[in-house]
C-alpha cells in the first residue's frame, strides 16, 4: 500500500491516472471521521482526464493516529509535506468540510502550491457552525471516545434515511473505522484561534464554492464565502445535502470539471 513518510507518522495516499504537466494534478480531502473511500467515483471519473492523489488526513482511514497533531495548522503542514514528497509543485485543491478547512488555510498559507482551490460545503476557521463539536468534546472528556463517536456518527447519519440507506451504510463504515485519535488529543478544545473570515478577502487565486441545497447548516457559510472571496464561483446544487460527491456523483464532476477546464 501506497505511504508517505512525513517523519513521526505516515500518511496513506491513492494515486490515479498519470502526471500531466498541461493537466495537472487533483488533490482531493474528506470530510470529517471520513477518509480516501468517499472519492471512489472521483479517483475512478477524474483519473481519466488528471492526475489525481487522494490522501488520508492524520487520524483518518490508513494513515497514523498520533496522540496529537489535529490543529488546522499542522493539518496543512502535514499537506505541504506530502506534497513535497511526492514532487507536486502545484494541485487542484478539492476539500469537503473538514478537508475544505485545511484546504483554506492552504490557500492561506501557500497560495503557490494552488493552481485552484474548490470548496465544498465547507467549514472556515473561526466560524462557528453549531455547538455541536464542543458538546461531543465534552463527552469525550466525562464519558468515553468511543461515546462522543457514537454520538456524532448518530447525528451526522440523520439525513441519510430510506431512499439514502445504502449511501447511510456506506458512510457509516467509514464513521465506525475512524480512530477516535482527534478527541484523544491533549490539547482538545485549545487549540490555536484562526480566523478564515477575515482572511480570505485576500485570496488571489481561482476559487470555486459548492454547496448542497438542502446543506443548512453550511450554506450560509458558503455563500458569505462566495461574498468575501473576489472573483469566486459558487454552484448550489439542488435537492442534496452535505456530502455533495456522494449524493450528486454526476452532476458534482460534471460541475468541477467545467470549472478546472474554464480555467486551464
Amino acid at each position: 500500500m501506497p505511504y508517505a513518510d512525513l517523519g513521526k507518522y505516515r500518511f496513506f495516499y491513492q494515486e490515479f491516472g498519470k502526471k500531466n504537466k498541461s493537466n495537472g494534478t487533483l488533490c482531493f480531502l474528506h470530510a470529517f471521521t471520513l477518509d480516501h473511500r468517499m472519492w471512489k467515483n472521483q479517483s475512478e471519473y477524474f483519473s481519466n482526464y488528471y492526475h489525481v492523489i487522494v490522501p488520508d488526513l492524520k487520524g483518518h482511514g490508513k494513515s497514523d493516529a498520533p496522540l496529537s497533531g489535529y490543529t488546522r495548522k499542522e493539518r496543512v503542514e502535514d499537506m505541504i509535506r506530502l506534497l513535497d514528497s511526492l514532487k507536486l509543485t502545484k494541485v487542484h485543491l478539492i476539500g469537503i468540510s473538514y478537508g475544505g478547512t485545511t484546504g483554506i488555510g492552504i490557500a492561506l498559507n501557500y497560495p503557490e502550491r494552488l493552481n485552484s482551490l474548490i470548496l465544498i460545503g465547507t467549514a472556515a476557521a473561526g466560524y462557528k457552525i453549531s455547538s455541536r463539536m464542543s458538546k461531543l468534546d465534552k463527552i469525550a472528556k466525562e464519558s468515553s471516545v468511543e461515546s462522543a463517536k457514537q454520538k456524532w456518527i448518530k447525528s451526522a447519519l440523520m439525513w441519510y434515511q430510506n431512499e439514502k440507506s445504502e449511501l447511510k451504510e456506506f458512510i457509516q463504515t467509514m464513521m465506525d473505522e475512524h480512530s477516535g485519535a482527534i478527541w484523544n488529543d491533549p490539547l482538545r478544545g485549545n487549540y490555536p484561534k484562526e480566523d478564515d473570515i477575515n482572511k480570505v478577502k485576500t485570496l488571489n487565486i481561482p476559487v470555486f464554492i459548492m454547496v448542497g441545497e438542502e446543506d443548512k447548516m453550511f450554506l450560509p457559510l458558503a455563500q458569505k464565502l462566495h461574498v468575501l472571496i473576489k472573483h469566486s464561483q459558487i454552484s448550489v446544487i439542488p435537492k442534496t445535502g452535505h456530502l455533495v460527491n456522494l449524493e450528486s456523483p454526476v452532476l458534482f464532476n460534471e460541475t468541477v470539471k467545467s470549472f478546472i477546464v474554464s480555467i486551464s
